[in-house]
C-alpha cells in the first residue's frame, strides 16, 4: 500500500493528474481521441471499450502466432 501511494504520489507531481476524468487532449498523451469537426474529442464507452478489447484479443494472437512482428 506504501509503495501504490508513494507511485500514485510521484505521479500526480510529475503528470499533474489527479485520479479524474481530466485527461489531456493531446493525442501523444492521450491514445482514445477521435478528430472530429477539426478538434480532438474524447471516444465514448461505446468507441473505446470494443477498441480495448480488439487490442487484448490482437496481443493474446500475437503471443501463441506472432506473425507479422512490427516494431518502432
Amino acid at each position: 500500500m506504501i509503495a501504490v501511494a508513494l507511485y500514485l504520489f510521484i505521479r500526480y507531481q510529475v503528470l499533474g493528474l489527479g485520479l479524474a476524468r481530466d485527461l489531456p487532449l493531446e493525442l501523444m498523451n492521450n491514445p482514445f481521441l477521435k478528430f472530429e469537426n477539426g478538434q480532438y474529442l474524447p471516444m465514448s464507452g461505446s468507441e473505446k471499450y470494443p477498441l480495448v478489447i480488439y487490442g487484448l484479443f490482437k496481443f493474446i494472437q500475437l503471443l501463441f502466432f506472432p506473425h507479422p512482428l512490427t516494431h518502432d
